[in-house]
This record gives structure tokens, C-alpha cells and sequence, in this order.
């Protein structure tokens, strides 16, 4: 159970890389109404995703040594719904796929394939909120590629960073 908590914890703190990476691509990107909404964007997907993930090492360590274990199963249920399912996945969703159209508005000059995958994905990764679980999934593959792509694209470029105002 340690071993559970402890993966969880970490894995909470590498979702904290999306607020910082939005807000790092946020000052690469062409000022513009996309560009600063993006970087909302970004910041809140990552925000509501930890918060889904934190009821694990926080909530299940406390309600595996209830004394009711109904009642803890029924605490679990609503805490899961809520912030798993709800906050965590729903609006992680809904908040990615935005991000990602964001960027994309923002983004200069984007190749048409680039353009493409990054719509679909978002699309794709949207389709999770109304239960399409297996496109949810394809369109986070297809998502993590495109991310790359991303990463490589803007990565490579040698023009200047705006400072945080």
C-alpha cells in the first residue's frame, strides 16, 4: 500500500511539468488573444489532473484504516466520482484538448500535418468526457506525438523568449 501511495505522490509531481511547460511555451508563442488563453489553458489542465490524482495518497491511506468500511467505500466513491472522474478526467479533458487548439491557433506557420494531428488529437482527447474511452485513449497517443512534435519544433528555434510580466 506504501509502495501505491508513493507512485501516486510522484505522479503528482510530474504533472506539475504541464502548468510549468504552458507557461514556458505561453512566452515562446506570438503575442495574441490565443496565445495568453492558452497559457490558461495549459495551467488548469495540469491543476484540475493533480487534483484528481491526489485522492490516492491522501484519501486511501486514511479511509484503509476506517473503522466502517462501508463508510469508507462510500467516502471513496463520491471523492473518486468527484475528483477522479469529475475534476480529474472531465475537465483534464476538456481543458488539454483547449490548450491544445490554443497553441495551435497561436502558432505561426504550422505545417498541415502538424495542424491536423493536433486537432484530431484534441478532438479525440475531448471525446473522453462524453465516455468514448477508446478514442479518449487514441487521442491521447496521437496527442503524446504531437507533443513531441512540438517540443522538438519550438525547442529548436533560437528566437527570443519574452520575459514574465
Amino acid at each position: 500500500m506504501r509502495l501505491a501511495v508513493l507512485v501516486f505522490q510522484h505522479a503528482d509531481i510530474g504533472l506539475a511539468e504541464q502548468p510549468i511547460g504552458a507557461v514556458l511555451l505561453g512566452r515562446r508563442l506570438p503575442d495574441g488573444p490565443a496565445a495568453a488563453l492558452s497559457v490558461h489553458a495549459g495551467v488548469l489542465a495540469g491543476v484540475v489532473q493533480v487534483l484528481g490524482l491526489l485522492r490516492w495518497p491522501f484519501a486511501v491511506p486514511a479511509l484503509a484504516d476506517a473503522a466502517d468500511p462501508r463508510a469508507a467505500e462510500t467516502i471513496f466513491a463520491a471523492l473518486h466520482g468527484y475528483l477522479g472522474t469529475g475534476v480529474g478526467e472531465k475537465l483534464g479533458y476538456l481543458l488539454t484538448a483547449a490548450w491544445t487548439l490554443l497553441v495551435l491557433i497561436a502558432l505561426p506557420r504550422v505545417p498541415l500535418w502538424f495542424g491536423a494531428l493536433g486537432a484530431l488529437s484534441a478532438l479525440f482527447v475531448a471525446a473522453g468526457v462524453v465516455g468514448a474511452d477508446l478514442v479518449n485513449f487514441a487521442g491521447y497517443v496521437a496527442w503524446s506525438v504531437w507533443a513531441v512534435c512540438l517540443a522538438v519544433r519550438e525547442g529548436g528555434r533560437r528566437d527570443s523568449v519574452r520575459a514574465l510580466t
